[in-house]
């Protein structure tokens, strides 16, 4: 999934839809907290997680994390270990802390507002 076709998934969900990722491997779920340059390529778009709570739970509603991922189109980013990258609607998208190469590349939203992730191998 690219920066462009998640803003547009985005835009089709309702804007109280909590946007989550839920990690099974250590039964946790996870909200949307910032956009930085993935570890992995640089030139690609970290979705960074915050553990899901009541007191975050606004920051996971679709309007908020299209706002936050409208801000990142043309924005640059600084990679790990240095240099300037432009995200744009092409940008893949990864979920991955900041530093991390996670493999765990977006692949799409689904109706509940899910993240569908794909594991690099």
């Amino acid at each position: 999934m690219t920066l462009g076709s998640f803003i547009s998934r985005l835009k089709e969900l309702d804007e109280n839809t909590l946007i989550l990722f839920r990690d099974s491997r250590v039964d946790r779920t996870y909200i949307v907290s910032d956009f930085s340059s993935y570890r992995g390529y640089y030139e690609d778009l970290a979705i960074e997680p915050e553990v899901f709570a009541l007191h975050n739970r606004h920051r996971a509603v679709a309007s908020n994390v299209l706002h936050m991922a409208k801000t990142c189109l043309g924005k640059s980013f600084c990679g790990y270990k240095g240099g300037e990258y432009v995200m744009n609607k092409g940008t893949a998208l990864w979920l991955s802390s900041y530093g991390v190469a996670t493999g765990m590349r977006v692949c799409g939203v689904s109706d509940d507002g899910h993240f569908l992730v794909d594991l690099e191998d």
